[in-house]
């Protein structure tokens, strides 16, 4: 709580990261200390994130709230909070690209995935680069009910429709990295139907539907008989909506 309290309120940045941060990132095997220990890694959520309700308890808040308004803090708090992210966010960014398998075969690393991805601007090199690894990784071939694969993974599921969500460029790196047979895969299983439905859907982008379509004009017939599956069936009807709906504006014009 001293360490955030500080990260919160201490307009020098440098001499924070000088201090402290570079100290807990300083290389490869520092950051994988840091990381595997729940209150050492805290501390990185604050530094990318900052007072952040997703990942911090409420009273934890209400106590770094405290401080606002003393007489030494001068700088706004999302200066002072961009600040200290961009300190520690490049060095944990090539950490992450590096070790993606650690971060996705841990729940509490892959949550933690996801609050280092959202710190990223839409422009930065090192999110960019994560960004196109993780859909490498996703997307990779795989064998559904094999307990094993990253589709089916109920972590990974969660953490992709977030970043879905936030990332606008992330379902096109997603989806190029589908090959047929995996795309087939993905849709004879129930999250891999219910991740095509996250892009589909996604708010104020109608790409993301038309592309969903695009890849499924092949696998109508398949995705037709997976029955048992609820995603396959709502992706289904929304393939449907989607068909109906080109077809119309076609004979109109």
């Amino acid at each position: 709580m001293a360490i955030l309290a500080m990260l919160d309120s201490v307009d020098d940045t440098k001499l924070l990261e000088k201090a402290i941060l570079s100290e807990m990132i300083k290389d490869d095997e520092t950051i994988e200390d840091v990381i595997d220990d729940e209150r050492a890694r805290k501390v990185l959520y604050f530094a990318l994130v900052g007072r952040c309700k997703t990942y911090f308890h409420p009273d934890v808040l209400a106590n770094l709230s405290q401080g606002d308004g003393n007489a030494n803090s001068k700088k706004p708090l999302e200066t002072r909070q961009k600040e200290v992210s961009e300190a520690v966010r490049e060095k944990i960014c090539k950490f992450a690209e590096k070790n993606l398998d650690k971060f996705l075969a841990n729940n509490q690393l892959t949550l933690f995935l996801g609050a280092l991805v959202q710190s990223c601007p839409e422009d930065d090199a090192n999110g960019t680069k994560l960004l196109e690894k993780l859909a490498k990784k996703i997307a990779q071939p795989f064998v559904p009910e094999d307990g094993t694969n990253l589709i089916e993974s109920p972590a990974v599921h969660m953490f992709t429709k977030k970043i879905l969500a936030s990332k606008k460029s992330f379902y096109k790196l997603l989806l190029e990295e589908f090959d047929p047979d995996t795309l087939k895969n993905c849709i004879s299983c129930n999250r891999g139907c219910f991740m095509l439905l996250a892009i589909a859907e996604l708010e104020n982008n109608s790409e993301g539907l038309k592309k969903v379509k695009g890849l499924l004009k092949n696998h109508m017939d398949f995705l037709k008989k997976q029955k048992s599956s609820k995603g396959a069936s709502i992706l289904l009807q929304k393939s449907g909506k989607i068909g109906r709906a080109t077809s119309e504006l076609q004979s109109h014009h």
